[in-house]
């Protein structure tokens, strides 16, 4: 049991590279594409539920949206429910970098189940 655990660590290692090694392109790191897609996934989310989510503090959260924002890959957007926060979107451009990402997540575990 011990061996099998090991290589499916070593098997993970590897996906998990290969993954970044796919984002850097785009200069995304997997958790800049996994920040993405929760967004995508939820849009109007808050960025203190997002943060909440992904366990992000709210300071570091803040200072990826604004590079994201600056990117043009996320729209902060006043929320209507609560004047003192903003709504999370992404436009069509980030769509699009999600997308790419979320493919080449499953092409890299399909590579590195290969023989």
């Amino acid at each position: 049991m011990g061996s099998l655990a090991f290589l499916l660590a070593q098997v993970g290692a590897h996906a998990a590279a290969r993954f970044a090694e796919r984002l850097a392109p785009l200069k995304l790191a997997p958790r800049d594409a996994g920040l993405l897609r929760l967004i995508g996934k939820n849009p109007g989310t808050s960025q203190r539920a997002l943060g909440e989510q992904m366990g992000i503090l709210p300071s570091r959260l803040v200072t990826l949206i604004d590079e994201f924002e600056e990117r043009a890959l996320v729209e902060r957007r006043d929320d209507p429910g609560d004047r003192r926060s903003y709504a999370l979107h992404r436009p069509g451009q980030a769509a699009r970098h999600s997308g790419r990402s979320g493919g080449w997540r499953g092409s890299t575990a399909n590579r590195c189940a290969r023989p």
